[in-house]
């Protein structure tokens, strides 16, 4: 008899935890599909900015930095409901070269959600020689993919880095200037390409 009541307690015990994991998943409302996007990292200062493809701003560690791009919407104001971009201005310098320049961070939103993200920040290379090349992406430490180094040569020999994800496309692009005075540049990319991120 107490043989079959443990049986039935740990059968009850079961059942119950499992209905409690399945509440909870529907409770959230996250299906299998968005939480295989919820773990898609972008792969900018990810330690400090906590951001992910698909998921809300308000999830991550800068929700407070994050202000509405009114020059890129096509809204008068910001739209919860709709594809909205946001920029982030309160970012640490980039110094370089004894040079100062802001990080331009931008993500772009449907019904809250991230579908892409990009960062650019300007300077001046020394020359165009593989070694200012290399000095200039070991001194990006807030890309998180330059600390691979099969990234960095890709960067080095072709100006950029591309990979084409099943479910997302990630890029960093080195772009040198062409004129006198121009500053070059660097971006860092990611952006879904589902349809239902349209």
């Amino acid at each position: 008899m107490k043989n079959k009541t443990l049986k039935t307690s740990f059968i009850l015990l079961v059942f119950f935890t499992s209905c409690r994991e399945s509440q909870t998943n529907t409770h959230s409302g996250v299906n299998s599909i968005e939480r295989k996007f919820l773990l898609t990292q972008i792969h900018y200062d990810f330690d400090n900015l906590k951001l992910y493809l698909n998921s809300s701003i308000s999830n991550s560690n800068s929700d407070g930095f994050w202000r509405w791009d009114y020059m890129n919407s096509d809204n008068g104001g910001p739209d919860s409901i709709g594809v909205d971009y946001f920029m982030n201005i309160s970012q640490p310098v980039f110094s370089y070269n004894q040079e100062e320049t802001l990080p331009c961070l931008s993500i772009k939103t449907n019904k809250n959600k991230i579908i892409e993200f990009s960062v650019t920040v300007i300077f001046n290379l020394t020359d165009n020689k593989p070694e200012s090349i290399r000095d200039l992406l070991d001194s990006l430490t807030k890309f998180d993919l330059c600390q691979d180094e099969k990234i960095k040569q890709s960067i080095i020999d072709h100006g950029i880095y591309k990979d084409l994800n099943t479910d997302f496309e990630e890029t960093i692009e080195l772009v040198i200037s062409q004129e006198k005075y121009g500053y070059d540049r660097i971006t860092y990319e990611v952006k879904n390409k589902t349809p239902n991120s349209k």
